[in-house]
């Protein structure tokens, strides 16, 4: 059983796609995909929601999603292996994994990735 992957918060997503490497992602990838992601047309979302907006020969991130039954796996074999190098721009996403039983980060800044630590910090209202 994998530990799973609950909500993907976006602290910052400015980011696109080739076309090219979407379509082959998800042809490569089709039974593999997670329930919910930004890579299937519909986001895997009721109501259809896409993660995705085309823009000529680029797809422009909408969001980042990638949740629910076996992205423990899919995360790490799929998701930092063949598509995070993929993505150009800059991203920086805080993963909660199994509804908040631990917390980890990730950064793209033109396909290079880099995981980090998540710190919570507390900060007195004005």
């Amino acid at each position: 059983m994998s530990y799973n992957i609950t909500h993907i918060e976006e602290l910052k997503l400015k980011a696109w796609m080739h076309a090219a490497d979407v379509k082959r992602l998800r042809k490569q990838f089709k039974d593999q995909l997670p329930e919910v992601c930004f890579l299937l047309k519909d986001g895997g979302c009721s109501p259809p929601r896409p993660g995705l907006v085309k823009l000529q020969e680029r797809y422009r991130l909408k969001h980042l999603w990638w949740s629910g039954e076996g992205t423990g796996h899919s995360y790490y074999d799929i998701f930092l292996e063949h598509v995070a190098p993929c993505i150009q721009g800059e991203v920086q996403i805080a993963i909660t994994w199994e509804g908040g039983d631990s917390l980890s980060g990730l950064k793209i800044k033109d396909g290079v990735v880099t995981k980090c630590d998540v710190k919570h910090k507390l900060v007195p209202k004005e």
